[in-house]
C-alpha cells in the first residue's frame, strides 16, 4: 500500500468528495446518474449506502496517509 500512497490518496479523495456531494444533492432532490442504483433499496438504503462510502473513503485517506512503520 505504500508504494501507491498516491493513487489510494485519490481514490479515498473520490469516495469522500462524491458522497457527500451525492448526500447533499439527495436532500435537494438530486442525483448523480452513475450512482441512481443506490436508490434502488429505497430512500434509508440509498442514504446509508452514501454514509458508508463517505466513511470508507475518509478511512482509505486515513490508511494511505499513515506511516505505521514509524509508530
Amino acid at each position: 500500500m505504500y508504494k501507491r500512497r498516491g493513487l489510494w490518496s485519490i481514490i479515498g479523495f473520490l469516495m469522500l468528495g462524491f458522497g457527500l456531494m451525492s448526500l447533499i444533492f439527495s436532500m435537494v432532490g438530486m442525483q448523480f446518474t452513475f450512482m441512481q442504483w443506490m436508490d434502488a433499496g429505497g430512500r434509508m438504503g440509498g442514504f446509508l449506502l452514501r454514509l458508508i462510502t463517505i466513511i470508507a473513503g475518509v478511512i482509505i485517506l486515513y490508511m494511505a496517509n499513515t506511516n505505521f512503520e514509524e509508530e
